[in-house]
């Protein structure tokens, strides 16, 4: 009954011309697969058939922003809906089963947690466990964002949906991602006042710290104040500045500085530089800095180096590097490498990632493409007990229309990990032939 309420809704607001122009994208897709494989870690080794299907309608509904603007003046609001959609599949629209009730202690309804925890979003204390079943409907509905705000002037406005919030996070995209990663809150309520122009955007949020809802949820009278100033002096440069202070929502670090540097200074190289600090009451501040630095050796060959710097209060500060390169087209290559924590020259990890293909073609439409997919977990550069091989050999080939068959054989521990706690055994792998359809 919700979804048809949606869709009457949006029906309604184009029919009666709410929204200047309505864009409407769709997809389908679908694929049928057959596999045989073959377990080389049983004695005797045990194989069979496997099937498995899936499809997908994918719909996408866009309404252009509507104004209402009276004669002579230039003071007008404006809203957008964006995002609605519809999905129909194989494995969408789950949900709990509405027929089955589960309580907690207290005797209060409550979702427990798995993986479908995401679409609910409502997860149970660790260490609590509970009975459930969820059900697949196979149908799910997006319901659309709504953007809405009051245009005082070409640049000047005052945003009133959706609500702010404080999510800065320059750093959290650190090379391992450890580290302070700076403010995400998603405040009940606010309102942002913002200016923007070909040079300078600037946003100020105000937030309160409801418990709900309502106004009336905030009884303690909390609010924050923050806000972000974007300059792009040139081309090659754009720099957004963050701060936020927030004294009664968080006790121990009540300001937040932040700061993004995008340079491009020639075609073929950027950087980008993301720092998040946090000031607490008492004590060390927090800092959290990466650096990453793309080139553009060719169209088709690529290479980045990244790094980041830590310090967590008056922990130990810990530096992370990597390195990657990539090979695109019919010859494709990538390669990464991540030295996690190396302030510890005795002690830190390296992981090492492959993977390399060849498609061969043999006509507009037919191909055989061999490939190798290889991954390396050093856990410590002055042990290797514990270290993770793994590898993934295959051949597709694409010969008739439509269907790509595949030959592949892959192990998930190429090597004993034995560990006092935890002893794993060499995975022999499994070697498996499949054939899929799609369209």
């Amino acid at each position: 009954m919700k979804k048809l309420s949606l869709l009457v809704a949006l029906a309604l607001l184009v029919s009666f011309g709410a929204f200047a122009q309505v864009s409407l994208d769709y997809s389908v897709t679908g694929s049928a697969t057959m596999e045989w494989g073959i377990d080389l870690n049983n004695d005797p080794m045990t194989h069979g058939f496997s099937n498995s299907t899936e499809s997908s309608l994918d719909l996408s509904v866009t309404l252009d922003p509507a104004s209402v603007m009276a004669d002579g003046s230039n003071i007008y609001g404006m809203i957008e809906l964006t995002g609605f959609g519809v999905e129909v599949g194989d494995t969408v629209g789950v949900k709990w089963d509405d027929v089955v009730k589960v309580y907690d202690e207290d005797g209060d309804d409550y979702t427990p947690t798995n993986d479908a925890e995401a679409i609910v979003g409502n997860p149970v204390p660790a260490g609590d466990t509970y009975d459930y079943t969820f059900i697949n409907t196979g149908i799910k509905v997006t319901k659309p964002d709504v953007a809405a705000k009051v245009v005082l002037s070409d640049a000047l406005f005052v945003k009133i949906a959706s609500k702010p919030d404080f999510d800065y996070n320059n750093a959290e995209e650190a090379v391992d991602g450890d580290g302070f990663v700076g403010i995400d809150q998603d405040y009940t309520g606010g309102v942002t006042v913002g200016y923007m122009s070909d040079m300078v955007d600037v946003n100020v949020n105000f937030v309160s710290g409801n418990d709900g809802p309502e106004y009336d949820t905030n009884p303690a009278g909390d609010y924050a104040v923050g806000g972000d100033i974007t300059i792009k002096p040139a081309d090659m440069v754009t720099a957004t500045l963050y701060g936020a202070y927030n004294p009664n929502f968080s006790s121990t670090t009540p300001v937040y500085l932040g700061l993004n540097l995008d340079l491009a200074p020639v075609d073929m190289l950027s950087v980008n530089v993301g720092v998040d600090a946090g000031i607490p009451e008492s004590g060390d501040a927090l800092i959290d800095v990466d650096l990453s630095i793309p080139v553009t050796v060719t169209d088709a060959i690529s290479v980045t180096a990244a790094g980041s710097f830590v310090k967590n209060g008056a922990a130990d500060a810990e530096m992370d590097a990597s390195v990657g390169i990539a090979v695109t087209g019919d010859a494709a290559l990538t390669l990464d490498a991540l030295f996690d924590d190396v302030t510890d020259t005795t002690s830190f990890d390296i992981e090492l990632d492959l993977t390399a293909s060849y498609k061969a073609m043999l006509s507009d439409d037919t191909y055989v493409k061999p490939g190798v997919e290889f991954g390396y977990d050093m856990a410590a550069v002055d042990a290797d007990d514990d270290d993770t091989v793994n590898l993934l050999v295959y051949v597709d080939a694409a010969l008739i229309s439509n269907t790509v068959f595949t030959l592949a054989y892959e192990s998930v521990q190429l090597k004993d990990a034995m560990v006092a706690a935890d002893e794993t055994a060499m995975d022999k792998g499994d070697i498996k032939f499949t054939t899929k359809i799609s369209y």
